[in-house]
């Protein structure tokens, strides 16, 4: 006896359907993703409503140090990723002595001083 998909003498095979020509239908993971909104930089040493702590005299530092670093390193052909960035920084502010420190140890105190008057 000969298998099902054999066809017998004088049988010709069925046709095929044809292929519908549909659009393709979207991915249903795509009704997940949300557009973004694009990013914004906020102005520095300000401190938003809703901050629960304040910067201190070291990430001020960072903030307006880390540009010209950046700058400084690839002027010199360096790597200038974020690590490499933050190093030289650190090194920078354990350098510097407390009365180069004073300025942003003051604008630290008055952000402190306006996240404690939002609470």
């Amino acid at each position: 006896m000969k298998g099902a998909h054999t066809l017998m003498a004088g049988q010709q095979a069925a046709p095929r359907p044809a292929a519908a020509a549909a659009a393709p239908r979207p991915s249903p993971h795509t009704a997940l993703l949300r557009p973004t909104a694009p990013r914004t930089r906020l102005p520095t040493a300000v401190v938003c409503a809703s901050a629960t702590r304040a910067p201190s005299a070291y990430n001020l530092f960072t903030k307006a140090k880390y540009g010209p670093v950046r700058e400084e390193l690839k002027a010199k052909g360096e790597e200038a990723k974020l690590a490499q960035c933050t190093g030289k920084i650190r090194e920078m502010w354990a350098g510097l002595s407390e009365k180069d420190k004073e300025p942003f140890t003051r604008e630290a105190n008055k952000l402190k001083e306006q996240v404690a008057a939002t609470k």
